[in-house]
């Protein structure tokens, strides 16, 4: 989840990402977590979860139709991360969606049209 994140936060408050055809992207996972996890919680979706109640806006729900468990989870204190959020000037989610990837853009339903 974090490359997802880096790449929201850089183009939703004011840096762009260049695509070098011939580059190529490695993860080195470490031997042991540097953090305790609680028992119990799947740590990929808690990411996800604070990820898209920082970033996501309106967008949420469809989050939520993929992943209806997380409904129920704790997302923690997220203050920090909406301060900076709102410290930085970021955009909103709709930006990114309308200006840099529109292929992200849900698909309506007739009803969604009346």
């Amino acid at each position: 989840m974090e490359y997802i994140l880096t790449n929201f936060q850089i183009w939703l408050c004011g840096g762009s990402v260049l695509v070098a055809p011939c580059s190529h992207v490695g993860h080195i996972f470490r031997m042991r977590r540097p953090y305790k996890s609680i028992p119990g919680r799947d740590s990929n979706l808690y990411n996800s979860l604070r990820t898209v109640k920082v970033w996501f806006d309106d967008y949420e729900k469809y989050f939520y139709e993929k992943r209806p468990e997380a409904k129920e989870m704790d997302a923690g204190d997220l203050s920090e991360r909406l301060e900076l959020k709102k410290k930085l000037n970021c955009k909103p989610i709709r930006w990114f969606i309308d200006e840099i990837c529109p292929e992200l853009q849900p698909k309506r339903t007739l009803h969604e049209d009346l």
